[in-house]
């Protein structure tokens, strides 16, 4: 009997049995959110680069997008007869694309 409990003991001294650990209790951080800009915010910074008024304006579109790994915000509307379109960083406001009629003003 002796010569199967030797087997047995030294399987679980390298396996390492041991008593039952603790379970980990501790929540992980959550991951930090983008503190993305509005759409109120993306729509007045597309204006007044524009140099629009919202009174002015029609037929506004705003579409939240991604452009590789950049957030976006498109924003196109109409004023008179033209056709806008501005591209801004949904992070920084930072506008990277004026277009007005289609034709590329940045």
């Amino acid at each position: 009997m002796k010569k199967f409990l030797l087997p047995i003991a030294l399987g679980m001294l390298l396996i390492g049995c041991s008593a039952p650990r603790a379970a980990n209790t501790s929540v992980p951080a959550p991951i930090p959110q983008p503190n993305y800009l509005t759409r109120e915010q993306a729509k007045e910074i597309a204006l007044q680069y524009a140099g629009s008024n919202s009174s002015d304006i029609y037929d506004l579109e705003m579409d939240f997008d991604f452009n590789g790994n950049r957030a976006i915000y498109e924003v196109e509307w109409k004023e008179g007869k033209k056709e806008y379109e501005v591209d801004i960083d949904a992070l920084t406001g930072t506008v990277y694309n004026f277009e007005v009629d289609g034709k590329d003003r940045f």
